[in-house]
């Protein structure tokens, strides 16, 4: 849980300063065994990206919850309450140069994210919509 520490380490200002809560839920401590560093920067690209939309939608009370379910993996998940991801680009968000923030968006930080998670870690990295948000689930 470092890794996520570390991430909201980073972020913990701008968090603050757009009054967005984050509830962590550390259950059973689990390792992983490979890059802390890239690892910890896929996870500030996800948490990065649940406050830009929740500031662009404006959400009230925003909240942004992190936690990890003991399945066959262990798997940290990622959940905001901003609504979702659009149906129609679901399946585009880890593409490449794929961006929905026209003015300042380059579309390259889901995408790194992914190539972290599954080529540098043989992880894997999904995007699911909930009733309240998008939730990010990360298993290596």
């Amino acid at each position: 849980f470092e890794a996520v520490e570390n991430a909201l380490k980073i972020l913990n200002s701008t968090l603050s300063f757009y009054k967005i809560k984050v509830k962590i839920k550390k259950g059973k401590d689990f390792k992983i065994y490979g890059f802390k560093n890239e690892y910890a920067q896929a996870i500030v690209n996800i948490i990065s990206n649940a406050k830009d939309i929740l500031v662009d939608r404006k959400v009230t009370n925003p909240k942004i919850k992190i936690y990890i379910k003991e399945e066959k993996h262990n798997t940290l998940y990622i959940e905001d309450n901003a609504g979702g991801v659009d149906k129609n680009i679901l399946d585009k968000i880890f593409d490449p140069y794929f961006t929905t923030k026209c003015n300042y968006g380059t579309g390259i930080g889901l995408y790194m994210t992914k190539l972290i998670i599954e080529e540098k870690m043989n992880g894997e990295i999904k995007v699911e919509n909930s009733i309240k948000g998008a939730i990010f689930s990360i298993t290596v």
